[in-house]
């Protein structure tokens, strides 16, 4: 309830203050050409002055409500530890929105995930695999390709919450950095 007031007074405020500046640039450009300003008092004016301020306010209110900054990045790092491989992939994520204040802060912060695997090359199968302190199980069919310097990610996993299937949000082609 709080969010869409908040998202209301702001395309409102957005679309007050687009107006209030096609309004000014108007009356600028008339004045600068020396002419009279009775077209910018019309109806017709007035009304495609309020529709493109609208537009503009819907299209920066939907930019930050839809767009993402968080991404994951495209390197990921491996290491040996005794009898097994660590895998690390890192991401950004975008912080938690509790107000409206911190919706449009878009904050960001570096997470990572940490795998154990069997081996450092080939076809790993899902069940192979080891992502401690998570509440789910990758299941059989899916895997990570290790090939040279090149991580594929296909994994699926079933949750021991609520036993739904999804596939992992990390998935896709890395490029693998031995540490």
């Amino acid at each position: 309830m709080i969010v869409t007031a908040f998202i209301f007074f702001a395309v409102v405020i957005l679309t007050t203050l687009n107006y209030l500046a096609i309004s000014l640039f108007a009356r600028l450009l008339a004045t600068v050409k020396k002419e009279r300003v009775e077209f910018i008092a019309s109806k017709k004016y007035k009304r495609w002055t309020f529709a493109i301020s609208f537009i503009f306010a819907i299209t920066i209110c939907s930019y930050y409500l839809f767009s993402n900054p968080a991404s994951t990045y495209k390197t990921a790092c491996i290491e040996k530890s005794a009898d097994k491989y660590i895998l690390t992939i890192y991401q950004q994520r975008r912080l938690m929105a509790h107000d409206p204040i911190s919706l449009l802060q878009r904050k960001t912060y570096l997470d990572s995930a940490k795998f154990e695997l069997p081996k450092s090359d080939g076809v790993i199968d899902g069940t192979d695999i080891i992502y401690k302190d998570t509440y789910f199980k990758f299941l059989k069919g899916s895997s990570m390709t290790i090939k040279s310097e090149t991580l594929t990610v296909n994994l699926d996993y079933i949750s021991n919450y609520d036993s739904t299937k999804s596939k992992l949000a990390l998935n896709g082609t890395y490029t693998l950095k031995w540490r």
